[in-house]
Parts: structure tokens; sequence; C-alpha cells
């Protein structure tokens, strides 16, 4: 299927239901099919570091069990949207998990988008939010050679914060 895949890991706040449901209705007005699939923080266990999916193992996970089933659901997808919530402008555990997969989730053809969801926050923590998360895959060509992309970056603290994104995701559609 060639559409588009949200992973939601903020827990189904309101407003990212309201950013889910944009998303929605721009994939549809570009005739491709959306598929959310929800992402607790213990769905996929944290990255540790051991680097075997790039020497040992490229492109495979030591949690193959738990990376496997996203990975599927991800295959010839048209773009990835991870909805994250965002504690004092970091992502959150299960969003950071996700990120940490992304050359093994999302194909090189694959784009990433990552909306940051939080109403209660600062505009420092929105901007470092964008920051960290654009930083987390912008220079990762040095060490994930697989994964040529960067990760498009955005946050929402009010449903009119959605609009930019959503501007996005027509474009890249």
């Amino acid at each position: 299927m060639n559409g588009i895949l949200i992973l939601d890991g903020t827990g189904g706040s309101a407003l990212s239901e309201i950013v889910r449901s944009k998303a929605v209705e721009m994939a549809a007005a570009k005739g491709y099919e959306a598929e959310t699939l929800e992402i607790g923080r213990d769905d996929l266990p944290p990255c540790i570091g051991c680097l075997d999916c790039i020497t040992k193992h490229p492109g495979s996970c030591i949690y193959d069990a738990a990376v496997r089933p996203i990975a599927e659901k991800a295959a010839n997808r048209r773009l990835v949207l991870l909805l994250a919530s965002s504690s004092f402008g970091n992502p959150s555990s299960a969003a950071k998990n996700v990120m940490d997969r992304g050359m093994l989730i999302v194909k090189e053809s694959c784009r990433q988008l990552v909306i940051g969801v939080g109403a209660d926050a600062s505009d420092e923590e929105a901007s470092a939010f964008v920051d960290i998360v654009a930083r987390h895959r912008g220079a990762a060509e040095i060490v994930h050679t697989r994964f040529r992309e960067t990760i498009d970056a955005f946050f929402a603290r009010r449903p009119e914060d959605c609009a930019a994104p959503i501007e996005f995701l027509a474009r890249v559609l």
C-alpha cells in the first residue's frame, strides 16, 4: 500500500487527535490511505547502542520481534508520520524508540515527518524539540549510511499550529 503510516506515541491527547485527523484527511484528498498504529512506551525496547543493526546484521535489530511488525507496516509507504508527545523539549520515550530504529523501520524512499505535540510547552521547549528531532537524523548519515533522508520536524501547541505540518504533508504527498 502506497499510503501513509501514522505512528502515534502521544497517548491519544486531544491535540494529537486533531493533528492525526487532519493528516488522514490530507492523505485521502491526495488519494492515499492512512493507517494509524499506536506506539506505547513499552512497545519497543530502548536502543542499547550495540550497533549490530549496522555492523553484524545490517538492517536487523537485536529486538527484531518488536521492530519487525512496525517495519512491515511501514514498508512501501510514501510517508511515515510520527506524532510525539514532548516533555521539556524532548520527544517521548515511545517516539524516541521509533526514531532510533528509523533506518530499520523506514526505507530510503520514504519521508519521515515528526510532529511534537504539547499544549503546555513553552516557545523554548517547542524550538528545542524541533532541533533535537531534526539533528537526531540530520547528521546521522555518518553512522547510518543506509538512511539518507532527514526527518522533517514540527511542533504543535494549539490546533492552529497544525497548519504548517499539514501544508508540508500536502507538498510531499
